[in-house]
């Protein structure tokens, strides 16, 4: 294991501690494209991205699937630490780059001009809600998604908030604010747009659930 990954196994352990021998309330978000790490699961070249129980993943992978590997090691997590609240929220599906009319048009240059001009000229609303979905393949973040949130149902002290059920209709996922702002500022990253439109939904599960 190189020097990187003992900084951050180190840094996650002295997080742990942090939280065990805080007696007092505390309140955990786990946030993470939870379907990205299929990959570095099942494949032996990127063994030293993924252990298991001390080993490399890809020794378990036949026997234990990746799915099944992240949810021993939450449900344990969850059992240590009972008096800790946790948030899961569940997996960001990744979309197809895009980027904004608006930064094009910043550009100020001869094509960008006509770029903005041709969008204010020809109902850009119009534009931007057939260009604000995009069709994903969710497979792999329900299979992993559905285990979180029944892992969530098996812990008082754990939620589950389920977040391409706010940005998703069946496999059509949002890319954009009813706005036309855009939602990640990458292929799976939220924007700040992005953050805000998530977050008033998310805080009502707080408050519902009591977690706050």
């Amino acid at each position: 294991i190189g020097p990187a990954i003992n900084d951050k196994i180190n840094e996650i352990q002295n997080l742990y501690s942090t939280l065990h021998n805080k007696q007092e309330q505390q309140v955990v978000i786990l946030s993470h494209r939870w379907s990205a790490y299929f990959q570095y699961y099942n494949n032996k070249d990127n063994n030293h991205m993924c252990f298991n129980n001390n080993n490399p993943c890809y020794l378990d992978a036949d026997k234990l699937s990746y799915e099944e590997a992240v949810c021993q090691n939450l449900d344990k997590l969850f059992s240590k630490l009972s008096h800790v609240k946790f948030v899961i929220i569940g997996s960001l599906y990744p979309i197809n780059k895009i980027h904004s009319y608006k930064e094009f048009a910043l550009l100020n240059t001869p094509l960008s001009r006509l770029y903005k001009q041709y969008f204010e000229q020809n109902r850009m609303d119009t534009y931007l809600n057939q260009m604000s979905y995009q069709d994903i393949n969710l497979d792999e973040n329900i299979k992993i998604d559905n285990k979180l949130e029944q892992l969530a149902k098996e812990h008082s002290n754990v939620y589950y908030y389920d977040l391409k059920s706010r940005l998703c209709h069946e496999n059509k996922c949002r890319t954009r604010t009813d706005e036309g702002n855009i939602l990640m500022f990458d292929d799976n990253h939220l924007t700040k747009h992005g953050s805000d439109y998530v977050l008033k939904d998310f805080m009502k599960l707080l408050k519902e659930e009591k977690v706050l």
